[in-house]
C-alpha cells in the first residue's frame, strides 16, 4: 500500500468515526430534549451542517 493510500485510509477512518460520534450526539440530544418539546434548532442545524461536511470529506476520499 502506498503512503498516499495509507494516509487517505487513515483520513477516511477518522472522518467516519467523527461522523458516527456526531450522529450519536444528535440522536441523544433529540431524544432527550424532544420530551420537553423545546429543541434548539440552531444547535441541531449546526450539527447537521457539520455532518454534511464529514460526508463530503468521506465521499472525496472514496
Amino acid at each position: 500500500m502506498s503512503l498516499k493510500n495509507k494516509k487517505q485510509k487513515e483520513m477516511l477512518l477518522k472522518d467516519i468515526y467523527s461522523l458516527s460520534i456526531l450522529i450519536r450526539k444528535l440522536s441523544l440530544y433529540c431524544g432527550f430534549i424532544s420530551k420537553s418539546k423545546s429543541l434548539d434548532y440552531k444547535y441541531i442545524k449546526s450539527i447537521i451542517n457539520t455532518l454534511k461536511i464529514y460526508i463530503e470529506k468521506i465521499e472525496k476520499n472514496l
